[in-house]
């Protein structure tokens, strides 16, 4: 209903119920926010025409930044919001995956309750940070689930981040090859300056 009558704003992400992403036009994205109250409301610190039909100008480009190499990874299912579900991810799949996140709306909650329609009840976050963790928290509720964020954006060892969310899914019975963890070393601490 705030967009009403605005036709240079988008809403451009659903993140989780009452979380949203609008983007647009300076001034009319300021219209928008004063009906919603200000204090609801917090600017992000880039400008990038995405996520919004805009986009369509540089579909070929976007979609051919984005075909790169790809990997199998037996036991994974791979979901995106440019397909609505899952998919199997090749080189043209992935580029089709991301261009259409991109110039369309990402309604995750909708992607968030597919999955789990399908019967996903762990969710890993690559990352960065753990917005998306909170936000399938949100989603999914009381509802039988396990999320593990790899990076929380705590000022700990990254390497440490790692193995919690290993022993998190180990603990929950998800079989994980661990033969790689041995050869991870911590970085070198620096001495403290005085």
């Amino acid at each position: 209903a705030a967009l009403e009558g605005e036709p240079r704003v988008h809403l451009c992400i659903i993140n989780a119920p009452g979380d949203v992403v609008v983007g647009g036009q300076v001034s009319a994205c300021a219209r928008v926010v004063d009906r919603l109250g200000r204090g609801r409301a917090h600017p992000l610190d880039y400008d990038i025409a995405i996520h919004c039909p805009e986009l369509a100008g540089y579909a070929e480009p976007w979609r051919e930044l984005h075909r790169r190499e790809t990997f199998a990874v037996p036991g994974v299912r791979f979901y995106s919001s440019g397909r609505e579900g899952a998919y199997q991810p090749t080189r043209e799949s992935a580029a089709d995956a991301l261009l259409g996140m991109a110039s369309g709306r990402v309604d995750f909650p909708r992607l968030v309750e597919r999955a789990y329609a399908d019967g996903v009840r762990v969710f890993v976050e690559q990352g960065p940070r753990d917005a998306c963790s909170r936000w399938v928290q949100r989603i999914l509720g009381d509802r039988e689930h396990l999320v593990v964020p790899l990076d929380r954006g705590l000022a700990r060892s990254p390497l440490l981040q790692l193995l919690e969310a290993a022993a998190q899914l180990l603990a929950a019975g998800v079989p994980l090859e661990l033969a790689g963890l041995s050869r991870l070393q911590p970085a070198p601490s620096r001495p403290a300056s005085g």
